[in-house]
Parts: C-alpha cells; structure tokens; sequence
C-alpha cells in the first residue's frame, strides 16, 4: 500500500507555490525519482509515495513540511498534515538482509 501525504491550503494563499514548496520538499528528499508529482486536490496539497520508496525518504519529506508549514505565510496549515498508508509518523525501521 502506498503512503499519502498531504495538507490544506490556508485561506487567500497562492496556491501554485505553496504546491511548489511541497514539490521541492519532495523532489529533495526522494530524488532521482521524478514521477511524485504534487496536486492540488480540491483545496488540498497531496503526494502518493509508492511501495518502492524508502520509509526513511517518506518521513523525510513529512518532517520538512511539518517544518514548512509551521512559517508564516506558508500557504500551508501545519494542524491539517496527515501522512496515511504504510508508513506513518513514528515508523522509523528498516529491514536490512545481509
């Protein structure tokens, strides 16, 4: 299952860069991988991560827009994160085989 993230628009911010903010914070954190793309989904920022991406890369991304959001004049409201799917806020392990 794939992981979500994504978050409100504040009210009268400009919509196109606060989806920009996101999008860099996404193609930061899980780069060379270009095909998350940002939406705007009916007043909210979303971003699909795969199975494929690392949980460490997804909470990256979580924890800059946690921060993002938290500046004035963000765009963003920083009480309507929500990160779904199989990783969540707190999963911090990883299967290594050796």
């Amino acid at each position: 299952m794939a992981s979500t993230l994504t978050i409100d628009f504040a009210t009268g911010a400009d919509r196109d860069l606060a989806l920009q903010k996101l999008q860099i914070i996404v193609d930061g954190a899980i780069a060379p991988d270009i095909t998350i793309i940002a939406i705007d989904n009916s007043g909210t920022a979303t971003a699909v991560f795969p199975d494929a991406t690392a949980p460490e890369q997804v909470l990256a991304c979580f924890e800059a827009l946690v921060n993002t959001a938290g500046v004035q004049d963000s765009g963003l409201l920083p009480d309507t994160i929500s990160l779904t799917g199989d990783v969540v806020p707190g999963t911090r392990q990883r299967t290594y085989s050796v």
